[in-house]
């Protein structure tokens, strides 16, 4: 059995913190570029006759497509509508903008993508479809408003880039479509806040087994700063000032109750610090 020093740190894939953002739960910045002509996912600056506005990026369970909920009220959506509709703006070229803000340090952006490519309308029964089809994937009560107050519009993807502390990723339109969304992440918060809360001597444990002797003795604070479907994340105070440390789970987690399997599992996992 591998101990919890023995694991490799592993973490989502580029295409899989994709599409993690476009899953309904980041709201996003929409732009559609005056000059309705091609741009790149760096060219998101936008001009001032530019449309931008507020939208939520969802995607369909069985076409995995991206469509962008949009309210139908104010100037914006209205040049948005009549822009898309428009037969000489056919294919209007669009950018979306959406950050991944932590639970903690949410001053931070921890990620951001920027999706490049081309926004459609949909008409009324397509909408309700798309609506559907999103709430397969992850019911929404803002789903409802579809038709009442709030408008669906089709994004197709030509170039994804992604931003993390990694570096930067041109992530590939079809490993974006064949990448799932993590399965904790819509309730991150909520997760790290009661590890935080109630299981700090945890934490605590887990941190000591990724420092050195040295560290392990000035050790004074201990904060879960993130965690996903393949391990989570501490921030550790120490003499030496703020270090980082991953703790990866024996295998990724499907869901939240296959979450508390694998925190079970890192409780009894016999994971002495290294001297």
């Amino acid at each position: 059995m591998t101990t919890l020093t023995d694991r490799l740190p592993r973490w989502p894939t580029p295409a899989e913190t994709a599409r993690t953002l476009v899953f309904g739960v980041v709201p996003g910045t929409l732009l559609v570029p005056a000059s309705g002509g091609p741009g790149t996912p760096h060219a998101i600056a936008g001009g001032p006759d530019d449309i931008v506005l507020k939208a939520r990026p969802y995607t369909g369970a069985s076409s995995n497509e991206i469509v962008l909920l949009v309210e139908e009220s104010g100037e914006p959506a209205n040049r948005l509508r009549t822009t898309v509709t428009d037969s000489r703006h056919q294919d209007a070229a669009a950018f979306l903008d959406l950050l991944d803000v932590p639970p903690v340090r949410t001053d931070l952006p921890r990620a951001r993508l920027c999706v490049a490519g081309w926004v459609e309308p949909l008409g009324k029964e397509e909408q309700r479809k798309a609506a559907l089809d999103a709430a397969t994937s992850r019911p929404a009560g803002e789903l409802l408003t579809v038709g009442h107050g709030a408008s669906l519009y089709r994004l197709h993807p030509a170039e994804l880039s992604l931003t993390r502390s990694d570096g930067t990723y041109d992530v590939a339109v079809e490993e974006f479509r064949d990448a799932e969304p993590d399965p904790v992440y819509e309730n991150e918060q909520e997760i790290t806040g009661h590890l935080q809360q109630h299981h700090y001597d945890d934490l605590t444990q887990w941190a000591m087994a990724r420092l050195n002797r040295d560290d392990r003795r000035t050790l004074r604070e201990v904060t879960i700063t993130g965690i996903d479907r393949y391990g989570l994340d501490l921030a550790c105070v120490t003499a030496r000032g703020c270090q980082h440390s991953r703790i990866s789970f024996a295998a990724p987690v499907s869901d939240e109750d296959a979450l508390g399997d694998a925190l079970q599992e890192l409780r009894r996992c016999p994971c002495e610090p290294p001297a």
